[in-house]
């Protein structure tokens, strides 16, 4: 994974509302794509096209929302990270291979995000995790992966 700064986000709802969303912008223009999430935390290139990190800016209740768009601009993959009424700061973003990063959220936390090759089978919800998929994706298929790594 390579940092990148070619993505912007023009919010399309207001930070004092929910669910926040934002138009994803590449370099200067628009993309007609929107995204969930008002902060553009990272952005990575890696094989697959570009991996986004966005919050909802929320300090008593964060979301961490990550989205794959193509080489070409497209949507291809999201999930989101949270839990109810938790406090939460994107912290120690790593970039450790070519399809991998890893990162702290909740704090004490690790969590192994990976950009697969090809799409694989993924339910779009366990109650009892706090990564979310949104319904719909084509028969579940996803080009994402977040494990937790450890915690503490």
């Amino acid at each position: 994974m390579t940092p990148v700064n070619d993505f912007s986000l023009q919010v399309a709802v207001g930070r004092d509302q929910a669910p926040s969303s934002s138009h994803l912008v590449y370099r200067g223009r628009p993309t007609g794509i929107r995204v969930s999430g008002c902060v553009l935390e990272r952005q990575f290139a890696c094989a697959a096209g570009y991996l986004l990190m966005t919050t909802d800016d929320s300090p008593f209740e964060e979301a961490l929302h990550v989205q794959l768009v193509s080489r070409e601009i497209r949507f291809l993959d999201c999930l989101d990270l949270s839990h109810p009424y938790a406090a939460a700061i994107l912290r120690d973003v790593k970039a450790v291979s070519p399809n991998q990063v890893n990162f702290s959220f909740f704090g004490g936390d690790t969590w192994k995000l990976t950009v697969l090759d090809r799409p694989r089978f993924a339910l779009p919800i366990n109650l009892f995790s706090p990564v979310k998929r949104r319904w719909g994706r084509p028969l579940f298929r996803s080009y994402l992966e977040l494990s937790r790594a450890n915690s503490v």
